[in-house]
């Protein structure tokens, strides 16, 4: 059915309808799709300009002054749309221009509509700017009016504005009321509506093989429109779906070029990207493409499940997981979002399929739920405290029993109970430890298996725990962003398997150890914003594998040691201009295929954000 059709018959209720309901001023997304509801999403460079948009207002208090047009980014265009009637209903008109980014008119029109309502024509008026994008094979768009009206519960998709025509076309008065009612509580108008915008939207997922498909539907694990470091989504992919890291971050790039994600990436990423390791990377997601994530994983009956969400945080475990304990879950993948955790709120269930445990809550304290004793496949925890105050963990004792765990993300906790479980964990390869506190009263710590060791913002660190060093397969030991730390243990060469080594961030940082010219395998370097390290050890010069070294912002630093000249196979250099010129004549003399990156100072808070 035409679009334009669906959307003509929208009585005069509409207008009450969704101004009350409008929450947002802009929509988030941009969506390339046919008018047969084929959808296909594109997301050039990673950005995401808004598709619906209210112009910027420059006196309210004028209203005559309107708004000031104002030009999309370089290679977009803007459709503007406006839609009157000479009375409500009475006879309509509606009107499109749209222009390039440099405002050159492509092309306007003007239509009669006949006997309409105000809101009846602004959504013509829209519908027929979307048109007019698609006859034309416009590439990026924006569309922009006055109109409230066409955001309503569309959460960023203009797809939604067919769903929502539908499914109030025709519909008594009650009907209207009942559904103005849900969405000014932000709720979906009607069953039809959720789920045919999400019969609609699952075209967009069409393009995935199975493997990719696993992967979206994992996206459902995290919250939306919260800052994820990648690391988590593709440790599921290397541990769960048997992924290489290289295949698994090329299903990464493919989500996020068809805007079913968003990538955000750091200085520095790139490099460390080279090496497997993302945590310099974070992705988030639109809220409606988690619920099409959850959606589709939500099929089946709850015990019979693969995955196991909870969409929202509650205050507890849902009630309906409790029902049900009688008998095993067989979810693979369990996520859950509550508060507080006390003792007496856990009640006893079975997961015995279970790889996956994604703990999202807020709370000064947290009791571990006793079921995650039955949980014995378990490879993946991520535990992640959203409170501004850090938490202590408690129950910890059903960690021990879980021999098969891989990898371990921890946030924003009290580190020291956590940690003295974990340490013993003989299977585990990768630890990454974010926002907690505690570590450096951990007398000793040391893990034999470990290949992946990351430490960040943990800012009560002074002196290393007591074999630190003593990880002879950890193959990436990335310490960043701790002020307190002043020296690094003198045997870090004892880490012999170490390929990447980084030590970012780290203000109080004097000198870098001798030992580290024993690391024979060390491929990748980085010391940026150590911005107390006033000189190399001579002994960086025995570092034959190395071919990437950061050291941006290392402001003290004033002279390289003259064994860099020996570092044959070293292939790029990140540096400060003043640094530079040294690397330059390093570059003449001994090192001819030495590519010298030369960046400007930067200084960013971007890691405050959710």
């Amino acid at each position: 059915m035409n679009l334009l059709s669906l959307c003509g018959k929208i009585e005069n209720h509409l207008t009450e309808l969704l101004n009350e309901a409008t929450q947002s001023k802009t929509l988030k997304k941009n969506l390339y799709t046919d008018w047969d509801c084929k959808i296909k999403l594109a997301l050039p460079n990673l950005l995401i300009p808004p598709l619906f948009g209210l112009g910027t207002p420059v006196d309210q208090a004028n209203p005559r002054l309107g708004v000031k047009w104002e030009a999309p980014e370089v290679g977009w265009s803007k459709v503007n749309f406006d839609g009157a009637s000479t009375r409500n209903p009475g006879q309509s008109g509606i009107g499109c221009i749209l222009r390039d980014y440099d405002g050159l008119c492509i092309k306007q029109i003007s239509e009669k509509i006949g006997v309409a309502t105000n809101n009846e024509a602004e959504f013509r008026a829209a519908l027929r700017g979307l048109q007019l994008w698609k006859e034309l094979g416009v590439q990026g768009i924006h569309l922009e009016g006055d109109s409230l009206n066409v955001q309503a519960e569309c959460k960023g998709l203009p797809l939604a504005l067919k769903v929502i025509g539908s499914s109030l076309n025709g519909e008594p008065h009650w009907t209207w009321l009942n559904a103005k009612n849900k969405l000014s509580q932000g709720q979906s108008i009607s069953s039809y509506h959720k789920e045919g915008l999400f019969r609609c939207l699952e075209t967009s997922i069409d393009f995935l093989d199975d493997v990719g498909r696993e992967c979206f539907l994992d996206l459902a694990l995290f919250p939306e429109n919260k800052k994820i470091c990648a690391d988590a989504l593709l440790d599921i992919c290397v541990y769960i779906r048997k992924l290489k890291w290289q295949d698994a971050f090329i299903i990464l790039l493919e989500l996020a070029s068809k805007n079913l994600l968003n990538l955000i990436s750091s200085p520095g990423s790139q490099a460390t990207i080279s090496y497997g390791n993302a945590s310099e990377l974070y992705f988030s997601q639109h809220d409606v493409m988690r619920d099409l994530a959850i959606y589709l994983g939500s099929q089946n009956s709850i015990v019979h499940r693969k995955r196991l969400f909870m969409p929202r945080k509650e205050l507890s475990l849902p009630g309906e997981w409790e029902m049900l304990n009688d008998r095993p879950f067989n979810a693979q993948v369990v996520s859950i979002h509550t508060g507080s955790m006390a003792e007496n709120q856990c009640y006893e269930m079975d997961f015995p399929e279970t790889e996956v445990l994604v703990m999202h809550f807020s709370a000064s304290e947290y009791f571990l739920p006793p079921f995650l004793k039955t949980m014995k496949k378990l490879k993946f925890v991520m535990l992640c405290n959203l409170s501004s105050k850090r938490t202590t963990l408690k129950g910890l004792d059903v960690l021990s029993s879980l021999t098969q765990i891989r990898s371990v993300r921890l946030e924003k906790l009290d580190a020291p109970s956590i940690l003295e479980q974990i340490k013993v964990m003989q299977k585990l390869d990768k630890l990454s430890v974010s926002l907690c506190e505690g570590f450096g009263n951990i007398s000793t710590f040391s893990n034999t298996n470990l290949q992946e060791f990351d430490l960040d913002h943990c800012s009560d660190l002074e002196e290393w725990p007591l074999d630190i060093c003593h990880m002879p397969c950890v193959q990436i030991w990335s310490i960043t962003n701790y002020h307190l730390v002043g020296k690094l243990p003198y045997d870090l060469g004892n880490l012999s398997s170490l390929r990447m080594l980084r030590l970012s961030a780290l203000p109080g940082l004097k000198e870098l150890p001798a030992s580290v010219g024993k690391l024979g395998q060390l491929e990748f370097l980085d010391i940026s914003l150590c911005e107390g390290l006033k000189q190399l050890p001579e002994e960086i010069g025995q570092l034959q594998n190395l071919k990437e070294f950061d050291m941006r912002e290392c402001s003290r630093l004033r002279r390289l040691p003259r064994s860099v000249c020996g570092l044959s196979s070293l292939k790029h250099v990140i540096c400060d201009e003043k640094i530079g010129h040294q690397w330059l004549r390093v570059k003449a003399s001994s090192i001819p295929v030495l590519r010298v990156e030369i960046v400007e100072p930067q200084f960013t808070l971007d890691w405050l954000d959710d």
